[in-house]
């Protein structure tokens, strides 16, 4: 009975070494990617910038076309709402994975705890 109690207890401590690993990496993998899309969300505002200083960059000498500046706008307003998403999405999904990577983290000693015969 000894025996079988101390493999449960040393299966139980490399399950729970090999979760904290993993979600180690998972943490580190949604840090990056969470990162890469503030970036991408960032260049698109960037880019929103460089659309509004092209179209300004006549000034009084020359200026263009009405339509050309209406798509100017349309293309710069999409960028910009689509920047907007991004940055949402990626904040919403980063708290849902993290609160369930919390989750499944702390409760996981509780649930080793509360198996019989362990």
């Amino acid at each position: 009975m000894c025996g079988i109690t101390g493999c449960c207890s040393i299966g139980c401590a490399v399950l729970y070494d090999g979760q904290r690993k993993f979600n180690g990496s998972t943490t580190g993998t949604l840090d990056y990617v969470v990162s890469q899309a503030d970036g991408a969300a960032a260049t698109m505002r960037d880019f929103t910038g460089l659309l509004e200083t092209a179209k300004s960059a006549g000034g009084g000498v020359a200026s263009l076309p009405p339509d050309v500046a209406r798509t100017i706008d349309d293309v710069a307003r999409r960028v910009d709402t689509a920047s907007d998403e991004l940055a949402a999405r990626t904040a919403s999904n980063s708290r849902r994975i993290r609160t369930a990577l919390d989750t499944m983290y702390e409760t996981s000693p509780l649930i080793h705890r509360l198996r019989p015969g362990s």
